[in-house]
């Protein structure tokens, strides 16, 4: 469950960054190695911000080990914080924009980590894909879309 204003009750374990690669009107997606947590299913680049790590050295970082793309920290301005509560645990989602001029001849996945990517616009990846638990809801608060 997301919330753009936490409960009272919130307790965050974990600050997670994402990163919407965007190309002309489409978003870049990742799906997760069949072994993973979250297997088989689509999600935006990002990760957990380590220790000693601003949200925006984090929000780079995290695009860069997932994808190959590599943005300057100046270039990484939050657009969204989200409060978010899973059987597991209440973590912060921050969601950063980084502008693709051109689409890249490739993108370097890891290894063990994702198989596949896509590029998408907000509405067909919410139609079209099996995303991570409330990707969907991530990708319409960010682009201002009703689900």
């Amino acid at each position: 469950m997301i919330f753009t204003t936490p409960p009272s009750s919130f307790v965050s374990s974990v600050d997670v960054v994402i990163g919407f690669c965007e190309y002309n009107g489409t978003f870049l997606l990742i799906k997760y190695h069949p072994s993973k947590r979250h297997g088989d299913k689509w999600c935006i680049p990002g990760g957990k911000r380590e220790e000693g790590e601003t949200l925006e050295e984090a929000a780079v970082r995290e695009v860069q080990e997932e994808t190959g793309l590599t943005f300057a920290v100046a270039d990484a301005k939050k657009q969204l914080t989200l409060a978010v509560r899973h059987d597991y645990a209440d973590f912060y989602i921050h969601a950063f924009p980084f502008v693709l001029t051109a689409l890249p001849s490739s993108i370097i996945l890891e290894e063990d980590g994702h198989t596949d990517y896509c590029y998408m616009t907000p509405e067909q990846a919410i139609a079209d894909l099996d995303l991570v638990q409330d990707n969907d809801q991530f990708i319409a608060h960010f682009y201002g879309l009703t689900i």
